[in-house]
């Protein structure tokens, strides 16, 4: 299985980082982190648990945060 990340995912993950670290502390961007890179594992696993948006690729939407 081959997972390809869009082009903008490294700049979204970085500015969610750094929001989630100003507004909770440093323990809250590592949570983020932490869940973000969880799901990346379950879709690599099997990628056919997420839904489909428009077309083939698929949406894990994380569960703690929005």
């Amino acid at each position: 299985m081959n997972l390809i990340y869009h082009r903008s995912v490294q700049n979204d993950v970085s500015a969610v980082l750094d929001y989630y670290d100003e507004v909770g502390g440093p323990g809250l961007g590592d949570a983020f982190f932490d869940e973000f890179m969880a799901h990346v594992a379950l879709a690599l696993e099997n990628p056919t648990r997420f839904h489909p948006v428009e077309g083939d690729p698929r949406r894990a939407n994380l569960e703690r945060f929005p």
